[in-house]
């Protein structure tokens, strides 16, 4: 009997997780398709989870945590973020002052502290944190040498049985009952087919610029944008090499140059998803919703 095969696509951070994944806790067999010629995709920065998952497969991997920023009319402020009067000013004198009123009414009778919510709202007030904080992730990043590690990760997926193919393109797929039935590939062998059991990509989401410039602010950094007048909604920065999330290409650099991040930018590439209507369709980062 074949077995079960998973379409992966991307072999970047996410997808090589998702096939250690299968291998270790599944009798599915993943085959990571890269359109790129190398392995680890373009992010810069890790979260605490996907660190400590590259642990529980490699037990020598070392990251810096990266300072992280927030952008709020017009303004940026370190994260993570303290209220009192040095902040609340920055916002002018009315609202500096209704911030601080905010802070104090919060200090007099502070909230259950049942979610991070709760526990930042108590640490600078209502009015600070639904102006500044809404939306803002609260946990740490870290740079480890993401290509080094996921060509590690990819050795290991090989090693237990999957397959990682490079330069791998998608191009159709061939569906049937709402099913994804095979996956077709553009590879430098020519055409190839692969049959598909289960697929897992990243899903058409917020659209992804990458981006080369002089950066103007210290890196490497995480922005997190918080301003109605900016559609940016993050950023990454890592030496000259920058990771904005939120809007296409032309709105992402004008934004970038009047937040005062970059001059000017020259643009490498747009981030990519896949919107199919299938039953055997799984996000990559939920490997584990596939048995």
């Amino acid at each position: 009997m074949r077995k079960r095969n998973a379409i992966i696509v991307g072999a970047g951070v996410a997808g090589l997780i998702a096939a250690w994944r299968l291998l270790k806790s599944t009798d599915v067999r993943p085959i990571v398709l890269e359109r790129e010629k190398f392995i680890g995709g373009r992010k810069f920065f890790v979260d605490e989870l996907t660190l400590s998952t590259w642990r529980e497969i490699l037990s020598d991997v070392a990251a810096d945590a990266v300072p992280r920023k927030i952008f709020c009319r017009g303004k940026f402020f370190d994260c993570p973020v303290a209220g009192g009067w040095s902040t609340f000013k920055r916002f002018g004198l009315i609202e500096g002052l209704t911030m601080g009123a905010s802070f104090l009414r919060t200090k007099l009778f502070p909230r259950d502290e049942l979610t991070d919510e709760d526990r930042l709202i108590n640490r600078v007030g209502q009015k600070f944190f639904e102006t500044v904080l809404r939306g803002v992730d609260d946990e740490k990043i870290f740079r480890p040498d993401v290509r080094g590690v996921c060509e590690k990760i990819s050795n290991e997926v090989k090693r237990l049985g999957g397959e990682v193919l490079t330069d791998a393109d998608v191009k159709n797929f061939r569906v049937a009952g709402d099913i994804v039935k095979a996956v077709q590939v553009s590879s430098p062998a020519g055409e190839l087919t692969f049959p598909a059991d289960f697929f897992l990509a990243a899903p058409a989401k917020t659209p992804t610029v990458e981006l080369t410039a002089d950066v103007l602010l210290n890196a490497p950094c995480r922005i997190y944008v918080n301003d109605p007048n900016v559609k940016l909604a993050r950023v990454d920065i890592c030496g000259n090499r920058i990771r904005a999330e939120g809007c296409d290409v032309s709105r992402a650099v004008e934004e970038l140059v009047a937040m005062g991040v970059v001059n000017a930018a020259e643009v490498l590439g747009e981030g990519s998803g896949f919107d199919i209507a299938a039953k055997n369709f799984y996000d990559v980062h939920d490997a584990e919703a596939v048995r």
